[in-house]
């Protein structure tokens, strides 16, 4: 992606569950390497995740927003309610946010993050928050970056497929 392609946002539909599946796993792949078990990557597939985005896009409650470079889906982000039980009510989640490694530092993270943000604090909330990898400093970075602060009484583990990692939670008002 070069710096003078548009980044078009719009809400994603059902159609969207292999482009969101393709930039998932790469961005998985990419990122988590050293992670996340090697094994536990390599056995990432578009297919596998395509048929859980079209599960989750047929009508899970939650809202995903996509980024376009040329009609080809570039990143996405989905969000919604807080899953947390020790966060009160009007505190939103996003559960993943994720872009193409061939366009990372190109603009749509930030894009999404802050249509996400907009549209979160257009549905009333007033505090989003975000989960990351506890080892993944690109995502610290970016998180703090876009105005969210490390919650230093927040930790969890990551249960993957016979492996768990910790992870830490970032915050924002909204």
């Amino acid at each position: 992606m070069s710096g003078e392609d548009e980044i078009e946002l719009r809400d994603a539909v059902l159609n969207d569950a292999q482009g969101i599946a393709e930039v998932q796993v790469a961005a998985w792949k990419s990122a988590y390497r050293g992670m996340i078990p090697d094994a536990a990557l390599d056995a990432l597939t578009v297919a596998q995740r395509t048929a859980r985005w079209s599960e989750i896009l047929a009508g899970f409650p939650r809202a995903t927003i996509v980024a376009e470079v040329d009609s080809v889906l570039v990143g996405w982000s989905g969000f919604g309610a807080s899953r947390d039980d020790d966060r009160p009510d009007g505190v939103a989640e996003v559960y993943g946010l994720y872009v193409h490694p061939d366009s990372w530092r190109a603009g749509a993270g930030q894009l999404l993050w802050d249509a996400t943000c907009d549209r979160l604090a257009g549905d009333g909330y007033e505090a989003v928050d975000v989960w990351v990898l506890e080892a993944n400093e690109r995502a610290r970075r970016f998180y703090a970056s876009m105005g969210c602060t490390l919650d230093s009484n927040s930790q969890k583990m990551f249960e993957g497929d016979g492996y768990s990692v910790p992870e830490v939670r970032y915050s924002r008002a909204l």
